[in-house]
């Protein structure tokens, strides 16, 4: 059996498309276009078509005329113009049901048991599983290779090392999405961006969620629009569903097991981010150079692509005495200096220099602190400062 969408609750039904008007149209040409188009679906006209066709034809009748019991009434109008404006949901232009995906698939899957939902989702990890089926033996393999170099680890290692790790995450973050978006999670971060705190994030997206979830359930229980428009419209058999006892609707029993197995996804891919995180290196253009800390660095993050590299410049002064980085702007000639990769100018004017490409799936703000922890555990080893300085201090 499967879900049929519900006209004031998943979608409403645009009178004045219907009518083939504008929204501001006068009375009179709303009856005469309503005129027009009922006599299209005269009964007299649908005597003897196929089944399908009558039944759309004699549904299309009922909502024309409930778009002339409304639009030609100048208070109902008004009413209907607000709730019009008001709804946020499906808009139905010609009478059709209408649903957004997720609220088809949410409504379908509340008409399963919890059982039936979990074993989908076991199917569904057990064929992303797939397609990285050895990236974790791979990732541990790199990870014992690089433990094993030490401080001389090659480029080419660290660049396996991390693609491992991103197929990793990018199957994590295809789990968690299915779950989330089942459960109308709104993502605590854009373009799957994760932070070291991204599960504690996501736990209160999953709470507010749950707020949101039951108040659309309670809605639905309670009429909500479907029963603002049978008034107006005088639909007599409609009954009114205000007796539900609004604390006796529950979210599915999906809900609870989903944010929990969410919980552990979001576990490990900070796991996995915090290996990510080690496994990134800045790179010092021209070290000998600038082997000594100058008093700030400037960070690069850009994509080389043939002979051309393009960077979008950070740049920042160290505070020991604070625990923070303070972020400045740069001068103009340091940024033609940096636009002409005139580097030995850049060391003149008091900064160093590390250069880097930004890790997919990975916050900017979170890769610019790892980068910062770096440069002081490489330029500063022996500060004695409390605290690492951080940017977001």
């Amino acid at each position: 059996m499967s879900y049929e969408p519900q006209e004031g609750i998943d979608y409403i039904v645009d009178f004045y498309a219907v009518a083939g008007v504008e929204h501001d149209t006068e009375e009179a040409n709303i009856n005469k276009a309503i005129n027009k188009q009922l006599s299209q679906y005269h009964p007299d006209r649908l005597e003897g078509v196929a089944p399908e066709f009558q039944a759309r034809g004699e549904r299309m009748a009922q909502i024309l005329n409930k778009a002339r019991s409304i639009l030609l009434n100048e208070d109902k109008r008004k009413q209907y113009d607000a709730i019009y404006d008001d709804w946020d949901g499906p808009v139905s232009q010609n009478g059709d049901p209408a649903i957004r995906i997720e609220d088809a698939v949410r409504a379908e899957m509340s008409m399963r048991t919890e059982d039936e939902v979990i074993a989908a989702f076991f199917k569904f990890d057990k064929e992303a599983d797939m397609f990285v089926s050895s990236s974790q033996g791979r990732a541990d393999l790199f990870e014992k290779m690089i433990e094993q170099a030490g401080d001389n680890v090659p480029d080419d290692l660290r660049e396996q090392y991390e693609a491992t790790l991103l197929e990793i995450e990018q199957n994590l973050d295809l789990k968690e999405s299915q779950r989330t978006s089942l459960m109308g999670v709104v993502s605590p971060v854009k373009y799957s961006r994760v932070t070291l705190g991204y599960g504690e994030e996501l736990g209160t997206a999953i709470e507010e969620a749950k707020t949101t979830q039951l108040e659309v359930l309670q809605a639905r229980a309670l009429g909500g629009t479907v029963q603002k428009l049978a008034i107006l419209s005088g639909d007599t058999e409609f009954k009114s569903a205000n007796v539900v006892d609004t604390a006796s609707i529950q979210l599915p029993t999906y809900f609870e097991p989903l944010a929990e197995q969410v919980a552990e996804i979001a576990l490990r891919r900070q796991t996995v981010l915090e290996k990510r995180l080690a496994n990134f290196v800045p790179v010092y253009p021209e070290l000998e150079s600038q082997q000594d800390a100058k008093t700030g660095v400037i960070f690069g993050l850009g994509h080389t692509d043939a002979d051309q590299a393009t960077y979008k410049w950070f740049a920042f002064i160290p505070d020991f005495a604070k625990g923070a980085i303070n972020s400045v702007e740069m001068p103009n000639e340091i940024t033609e200096s940096l636009a002409a990769a005139d580097y030995q100018a850049v060391f003149d004017a008091g900064f160093n220099v590390g250069l880097f490409t930004p890790l997919e799936h990975v916050d900017l703000e979170t890769l610019l602190n790892e980068a910062i922890s770096k440069y002081v555990d490489t330029y500063y080893p022996d500060d004695e400062a409390e605290e690492e300085p951080s940017i977001l201090a």
